[in-house]
């Protein structure tokens, strides 16, 4: 069908996404399944979407295999992405920029499919859905702009998750959900911490900050949508016919590994504690612009209020953490990096963790208002876990923030180590492979986040 691009992604609902979930919950969890064996799209979507838009086929998509479909897919992307930012670590820790490159980009592509599934948007190959109220679903297949002469274009993977994404932040009406429920500092989400903070710190205007952080670390998705050439340079140009006199900084690379896992860590009931005390940190001094916020108070008393008001007072740490005057881009490794609009390694690498991040909250928050606990999935995250490595035999959901207290001392072992060490990669893997391995496991980070 020829539409606007816009209509689609606007008329595209969450409402079908939560009932399906329910409905898994009810047929197929039980059977350790999130879609049925005789799914239609199960074997190959990409066929079975094209045979349903063809009027010589008699074939037609069910509804619930559509639905159901989509909305696990909003998981299932969630979970492939955090495989593929760990392979791209992976591959930088073994001196492979190009792959790492690669693979970095392919769990931003992963990140942002999650996303818009979890609002109802599939996104496939030339033919997209969009899930359309209660029961119904719409083929988006050709794209026609405004004053576009002709039957309008189609959109590829590449191109389509871009545009829907950057359709949907600029959406007034999107996300059909608080994004700000993403996020939480001590329990609280952003959502619950700005009636204190100021009454024009509306949602609406909060929600916008936020949608723009997530055009920001999407930039390499925007950038590769058209860029063929550049997308293919690494994963078919040969890599390694220059920069030859270039040694490896290995010692350099763990640091830097390390300290894009610790960000990510987790702390008791918060799954991305630090992180989110450092975006909390952005959302305030970017509302604090506005002068009819500021003529408030200090950003420090509207802060304190912020805490106060939910009668909670405000640690020690993260006071000192929200009130730095280090300016955000310089408060992290992960905001100096993703910043860089370069497409290298460790800026892609810190994008895709970024927007990772987002995609975890976003099926997190799903899960939450379909009913269903962290619990009632413990199936796909014990088999997710072992198949990883993470643990000999499955461990309860209740456990996995120990997924993190191992890499703390993996590192810590590491620093002990390698301090008499020359910055050879083969010297210190000989010592040391084991801990490095699991070191690029950020893939744990999907597990104590969800």
């Amino acid at each position: 069908m020829t539409i606007k691009l816009g209509s689609f992604v606007k008329n595209a609902s969450r409402e079908p996404v939560i009932n399906s979930l329910k409905t898994i919950k009810r047929r197929y969890l039980h059977q350790d399944k999130l879609i049925a064996n005789n799914n239609q799209l199960k074997l190959d979507a990409i066929k079975a979407i094209k045979n349903h838009n063809d009027p010589g086929k008699p074939f037609q998509l069910r509804k619930n295999d559509v639905n159901t479909y989509i909305s696990a897919s909003s998981i299932s992307h969630m979970l492939d992405g955090w495989g593929y930012v760990s392979q791209a670590v992976n591959s930088l820790l073994a001196g492979n920029k190009g792959a790492a490159i690669h693979l970095a980009y392919y769990a931003e592509l992963r990140a942002v499919m999650s996303v818009l599934a979890a609002e109802g948007i599939g996104v496939f190959d030339s033919k997209h859905i969009g899930l359309i109220g209660s029961d119904d679903f719409l083929v988006f297949v050709k794209h026609k702009r405004k004053n576009e002469t002709g039957r309008g274009r189609t959109l590829g993977t590449h191109v389509f998750a871009w545009e829907a994404l950057e359709k949907w932040c600029n959406s007034s009406v999107k996300p059909s959900y608080d994004l700000l429920r993403i996020f939480r500092v001590n329990g609280h989400s952003f959502s619950d911490l700005l009636p204190g903070f100021h009454p024009l710190a509306s949602q609406l205007v909060s929600s916008n900050i936020a949608k723009s952080w997530l055009k920001q670390w999407a930039f390499d998705v925007k950038k590769y949508k058209n860029d063929r050439d550049l997308r293919n340079f690494v994963s078919y140009r040969p890599q390694t016919i220059t920069g030859f006199p270039q040694n490896f900084d290995f010692k350099g690379a763990i640091s830097d590994t390390y300290e894009l896992l610790k960000v990510l860590s987790p702390s008791g009931i918060n799954t991305f504690d630090y992180l989110d005390k450092l975006l909390l940190k952005a959302l305030f001094k970017d509302l604090y612009t506005n002068p009819k916020i500021a003529s408030r108070g200090s950003l420090s008393e509207l802060i304190e209020e912020s805490f106060n008001k939910l009668g909670t007072s405000l640690d020690t740490t993260t006071k000192n953490i929200l009130l730095s005057g280090t300016p955000i881009k310089q408060s992290h490794l992960i905001f100096s990096e993703s910043s860089k609009n370069t497409v290298e390694a460790l800026p892609v690498i810190s994008r895709a963790a970024l927007l990772l991040r987002v995609a975890t909250g976003s099926a997190s928050i799903l899960l939450e208002d379909a009913g269903l606990n962290k619990s009632d999935l413990n199936f796909i995250w014990a088999n997710y876990g072992f198949n990883n490595g993470f643990w000999v035999t499955p461990k309860p959901s209740g456990q996995f923030n120990e997924l993190w207290s191992e890499l703390e001392t993996e590192f810590s072992d590491i620093i002990t180590n390698i301090s008499h060490l020359d910055n050879s990669s083969y010297l210190i893997r000989r010592e040391l492979d084991e801990d490095i391995n699991k070191l690029s496991q950020f893939n744990r980070a999907c597990l104590w986040g969800i």
